[in-house]
């Protein structure tokens, strides 16, 4: 594996040498009938190796379904929680730790690298204030570095996040102040629609400011943030009202409706 600097980031790329060696390896590891598709993740011929073997069951579980299914049978589906890790850890390169085993042998069976949380002195929810995070998630008040803060409100219809000053400090400069903050209320905005899973329509009320530009900049900035979002969120721009007018795809649902069903259960 060799990389190459440009621009202060360093890209990786594969030598033709290794290209050969990773194809001659999976030649060997696949039987007749089957093709391959490699990801760069998986240049390490042991790992090549291991992924095709569950690979390969599966495949063949799939053909014994449908040899022996009637029209209209589902032959496989893949796990939700299954779908949920791939793609944390390809598209945010995040790390999954449990402390139950049942779970990580699941995980373990299911080919997601995951970490064995051993340690009795202390949970995992402790460790990571869990608990203290998920408040956060729900609370109607998100607080910024700068002292401003976000309303956010979910109703049936719609979900309404509002921009408020709060304690920010005003310097000589208003207009540059109300900028800052709007900037960092859309960078939050961004996270937060993630962590809640807040779907359908949503409108932000953020701070006036009096130039246009300002407002471009703002979407456009915006725009940006919400590019990484594994569902997709689009930005329709400002309304006359001046409010920031957004919609994002539904899936699954969202964290408050999730919390409130498992309360109501475990009652």
């Amino acid at each position: 594996m060799a990389e190459r600097k440009r621009n202060k980031e360093i890209h990786f790329y594969v030598t033709e040498e290794e290209r050969k060696l990773i194809r001659r390896k999976m030649i060997e590891s696949k039987t007749k009938n089957m093709g391959a598709y490699l990801r760069k993740m998986a240049i390490d011929g042991y790992i090549v190796n291991t992924d095709t073997t569950p690979l390969k069951k599966q495949y063949e579980d799939i053909l014994r379904k449908f040899n022996f299914s009637t029209s209209k049978a589902l032959l496989f589906e893949n796990n939700k929680i299954v779908n949920a890790c791939n793609e944390f850890i390809n598209k945010y390169s995040g790390e999954i730790k449990t402390d139950n085993e049942n779970v990580y042998k699941f995980l373990a069976n299911s080919r997601i690298s995951a970490t064995y949380f051993t340690d009795t002195s202390i949970s995992l929810c402790n460790k990571y204030a869990l608990g203290k995070h998920l408040k956060n998630a729900l609370s109607k008040k998100v607080w910024l570095k700068s002292g401003a803060y976000l309303v956010i409100e979910v109703t049936e219809a719609l979900t309404v996040i509002d921009v408020n000053t709060g304690k920010a400090e005003f310097r000589s400069n208003k207009e540059k102040t109300f900028e800052k903050i709007n900037l960092e209320a859309a960078l939050e905005i961004s996270k937060q629609l993630r962590i809640r899973n807040i779907s359908g329509i949503i409108i932000v009320d953020f701070i006036n400011m009096s130039k246009k530009e300002s407002y471009q900049n703002l979407e456009d900035i915006l725009k940006s943030y919400v590019d990484c979002d594994y569902v997709k969120c689009s930005i329709w721009g400002m309304t006359h009202l001046g409010l920031m007018e957004i919609s994002r795809q539904k899936r699954e649902k969202p964290l408050q409706e999730i919390v409130q069903e498992v309360i109501s259960n475990e009652t």
